[in-house]
This record gives structure tokens, sequence and C-alpha cells, in this order.
């Protein structure tokens, strides 16, 4: 019996991990001309993780960092050549301007929280 509870757990990890990394679908928003978004980094995931922009119109994100583990403690844009350091529970604003449509991504500083901005 001990086999077969085993295999049960192992099997239910299993199915957690492929959601949870192929599956699942992160939360989107589409913003508004100079709309203030807030962006929670939590539980190792951004939220909203997909924000929808109008290019050349200026966007401010509300960073607002509620992990205490290292790898949250800045928040990059690596095609924008922007790195932000964030204080836990402390909200942070950053203004942007994305010139030209495309797909711009952010994360931490090590790269595990993943989120992009999507400019029409």
């Amino acid at each position: 019996m001990t086999t077969m509870t085993g295999n049960v757990v192992a099997l239910v990890f299993i199915i957690f991990v492929v959601y949870w990394f192929w599956l699942s679908k992160p939360k989107g928003h589409k913003a508004r001309a100079r709309e203030v978004i807030d962006v929670e980094m939590a539980n190792g995931v951004f939220s909203p993780a997909v924000i929808e922009v109008v290019a050349n119109t200026p966007v401010v994100l509300r960073l607002i960092r509620k992990d205490a583990s290292p790898c949250a403690e800045q928040v990059v844009f690596k095609e924008l050549g922007i790195s932000q350091s964030l204080s836990l529970n402390q909200p942070q604003q950053l203004e942007i301007v994305l010139k030209t449509p495309g797909e711009y991504h952010f994360s931490c500083q090590m790269g595990m929280y993943q989120g992009r901005i999507l400019a029409s």
C-alpha cells in the first residue's frame, strides 16, 4: 500500500509541474493611455504577466514586491536597458514609453519571474 501511495503522490506532483510550467496561462491586462498598472511579484510569478499597450503611449507600472526572496529584489527590462530595485511591500512606479510595436520581456534579476509587454 505504501508503494501505491508514493506512486499516486509522485503522479500528482508531475501533473502539477506540467500544469504550472506548460499549461497555465498568465494573467493579462490591456492598458489604457496613462493608466497606472499594478504589477505584483508574488509566489514565483508576475501578476499580470502579460500587459498590452499602445506603442508610443506612456504607461506607468506600479511594481509591488510581495516575495521576500532575493530573486525578487529587481525587475529587469533587458531590451529597454532598465533595471529597477524593489523593496518588499513598497510600491514603486516606473513610467515607460515603448516607441515601436513589439514584444518586450521583463523578469526578475535571475530570470525566474517572467512577464512581457505587447506594444501594438
